[in-house]
């Protein structure tokens, strides 16, 4: 059993997109990764007020802003600081690094650190034996 996305809903999407795929594919990703809260991520989406005068990568900031805010509003205040530092690690080194250094940099368990790029898979993801952290898009780091 999949989302249904009412057409109109779609067409919010689509014209939010414009020439920016990564917008759509981020969209997507987040959906799909919702898993039960799949509908709500949605609805969440479709709240973020966009006005015609909002350049797209505005509309991106918003979206990305959207992701995060789900995925550390759940966490309790030791788990949200964490996230945070690791978030802000995996992205400020400039390159990809694997979880194990995120975590030996940090002093946390790699399993913390693996959560926290689970939870943010719509805009992070692992990859290669040594699970390097990478940003789907280089304008998350913005």
């Amino acid at each position: 059993m999949g989302l249904h996305i009412s057409k109109d809903k779609l067409d919010i999407l689509v014209e939010r997109s414009g020439a920016l795929f990564i917008y759509a594919a981020t969209i997507v990703k987040y959906l799909t990764s919702g898993g039960q809260r799949a509908s709500s991520r949605l609805e969440k989406v479709l709240d973020v007020k966009g006005s015609p005068d909002k350049i797209q990568t505005q509309m991106l900031d918003e979206l990305y802003t959207q992701i995060l805010s789900d995925s550390l509003d759940s966490l309790s205040p030791e788990e949200k600081d964490q996230s945070i530092k690791v978030i802000h690690t995996s992205v400020m080194t400039g390159r990809p690094v694997s979880c194990q250094i995120i975590a030996d940099l940090l002093g946390y368990e790699l399993q913390d650190v693996k959560a926290t790029i689970s939870e943010l898979q719509s805009v992070l993801y692992t990859d290669g034996p040594e699970e390097a952290i990478y940003t789907f898009h280089a304008s998350f780091a913005d």
